[in-house]
C-alpha cells in the first residue's frame, strides 16, 4: 500500500474513476491516489486501524470505519471531516450508501439492529441525523451467540427501493479437543506442534518428488522397501481401510504417524482433495535427509 510494506485490506473507487482510496488493517491511514497523475496523498484518522472504506455513489463524500467503533466522513470537495462513535464502540462490520448518496447504512458487530447515517443537504455539506433501523426478520437472529455479527454485509439495489442484508455463517463447534474428533484406533495421533512439522516436511517432500500419495501407494513403497514413514489421516471412514498400514510398517521397521486431518493432509501434498495416507520415501542425496531422521525420532517416541 506504501513506501512502509503494509498490506491493503480495503479499497474503493470514487464513481468517476479518478480517485482510488485504499487503507490497512494495520494503519490509521487512508490514502487517496490520483490515478491519472500517478500521486497520492494521506488522510490520518485518529490512532486506530481502518477496516472499511466506502466512497457515495456520487462521489461527493468519502466514508471510513476504525476497528475501535468509530467511523468518519469526509465530503471531498475540500476535505472537510466529521466523526461519530458507534453505541458501546462496536465494530462497523458492512456499509451501504444509498443510491442517491442520501444515506449509508452502518451493521455493527454484536447487533441486528442498523444505523442509518443521514445527509440533510447537499455536498460539501456534512450536516447530519443518525437513526437506528431495524431489520424485520433479522432482529432476533444469533442471539446465541454473544458478540457475533448478525449482519456481515448489505447491499442496495439500484432504486433504493430495496435492501439485502447477508447473515454470517454459523461457527461449526470445535471439539473440546482433538482426540474426540478422531477415531481412537488411530494411534499414535501426532499433536498440533508434531502435526505442522510432519506436514512441512509432507509438503517439502512434494516439492522434492519423494512423497507417494494414497493408502495403495504408501503400501507399495513399504513393500519395496523405500519408504522413511508413513502419514495417515484419523478422521477416515472407515478407518479399517488404513489398519494394514501400521502392522505393514512395523513389519519393515518403518515409522508411521497419525494427524487429525485428511483435509489438511491433502493440502500438504499439494492437493485439493482429501488424503487419507501418505508416504515419504528415501533419497540417499536429498536436502531433507536430516529433517526427515529428526522426525523419525520424533515419531518413534510416540510409539514407546
Amino acid at each position: 500500500m506504501s513506501e512502509d510494506g503494509r498490506g491493503v485490506s480495503s479499497l474503493s473507487w470514487s464513481p468517476d474513476g479518478r480517485l482510488l482510496a485504499g487503507s490497512s488493517s494495520d494503519c490509521s491511514r487512508v490514502m487517496v491516489w490520483d490515478v491519472a497523475l500517478g500521486v497520492g496523498a494521506s488522510l490520518r484518522l485518529g490512532l486506530q486501524p481502518i477496516t472499511c472504506l466506502q466512497w457515495s455513489p456520487d462521489g461527493g463524500y468519502l466514508f471510513a470505519a476504525a476497528r475501535c467503533g468509530r467511523f468518519f466522513l469526509y465530503e471531498t470537495a475540500t476535505w472537510s471531516l466529521r466523526s461519530w462513535d458507534t453505541p458501546a464502540g462496536s465494530a462497523v462490520t458492512a456499509a451501504a450508501w444509498a443510491p442517491d448518496a442520501s444515506a449509508v447504512l452502518l451493521a455493527l458487530s454484536g447487533s441486528s439492529q442498523l444505523v442509518a447515517l443521514y445527509l440533510v443537504g447537499q455536498p460539501p455539506n456534512l450536516t447530519e441525523q443518525l437513526l437506528p433501523v431495524t431489520l424485520p426478520g433479522v432482529s432476533d437472529a444469533q442471539q446465541d451467540q454473544p458478540g457475533a455479527s448478525c449482519i456481515a454485509d448489505l447491499a442496495w439495489d439500484p432504486q433504493g427501493s430495496r435492501l439485502a442484508p447477508v447473515r454470517p455463517l454459523a461457527a461449526a463447534p470445535e471439539p473440546a479437543n482433538m482426540a474426540e474428533a478422531v477415531n481412537p484406533k488411530a494411534y499414535p495421533l501426532a499433536d498440533a506442534t508434531l502435526t505442522n512439522t510432519i506436514m512441512d516436511i509432507v509438503q517439502q517432500a512434494a516439492n522434492y518428488k519423494q512423497l507417494k500419495k494414497g493408502a495403495n501407494e504408501a503400501t507399495k513403497t513399504l513393500n519395496r522397501g523405500i519408504s522413511e514413514f508413513v502419514v495417515m489421516a484419523a478422521d477416515t471412514e472407515p478407518i479399517e481401510i488404513l489398519l494394514h498400514l501400521p502392522l505393514l510398517a512395523e513389519d519393515k521397521n518403518v515409522p508411521y504417524v497419525f494427524v487429525p486431518s485428511k483435509a489438511a493432509l491433502g493440502r500438504a501434498c499439494g492437493v485439493s482433495r482429501p488424503v487419507i495416507a501418505a508416504s515419504v520415501t528415501t533419497n540417499e542425496g536429498s536436502q531433507l535427509k536430516s529433517q526427515i531422521q529428526s522426525l523419525k525420532d520424533a515419531i518413534e517416541k510416540l510409539l514407546i
